[in-house]
């Protein structure tokens, strides 16, 4: 993915740190169908505490936030890493699935948001799983698409 995608993605998807994300997920799927999670592993589960932390750790035992983005179904979110953005790929992401530090935090009066791992379905050269709890959402132009809760 070039830098100008990427950086319209970025802004495009921001994190919904509290309550409505405001829209409902597309029902579009991809060829990477869905991936089921192992019972020990949180990354990429579901979750409804928008904007706190999750309970569980992820299998390297790293804490877990519970993030929603806009376009995805309103009160519903994932657990997901915090990330460097200057590290474009998250590690530690479950088997047959990709993951990107693509989404960006609300700053507020304490300095800019801080950056979470998004799991990516879709680019032009490349499709990926969604964990099971998530939905391939729309591509944009560049055939760019996150899953979506």
């Amino acid at each position: 993915m070039h830098r100008r995608g990427l950086f319209a993605l970025i802004v495009a998807l921001t994190v919904a740190a509290c309550g409505d994300s405001g829209g409902t997920a597309s029902d579009a799927r991809l060829d990477g169908g869905s991936v089921d999670l192992a019972p020990d592993e949180h990354f990429g589960r579901s979750c409804t505490n928008i904007g706190k932390p999750c309970t569980e750790k992820d299998k390297d035992g790293y804490k877990l936030h519970c993030v929603a983005l806009k376009g995805g179904t309103a009160g519903k979110g994932y657990c997901t890493r915090i990330c460097n953005p200057t590290n474009i790929e998250c590690l530690g992401v479950p088997n047959g699935l990709w993951s990107s530090c693509l989404v960006k935090g609300e700053a507020t009066d304490a300095g800019p948001g801080l950056s979470y791992c998004a799991f990516m379905c879709s680019t032009a050269k490349n499709s990926w799983g969604c964990p099971r709890t998530l939905s391939c959402g729309p591509k944009d132009k560049e055939a760019n698409a996150l899953c979506l809760p």
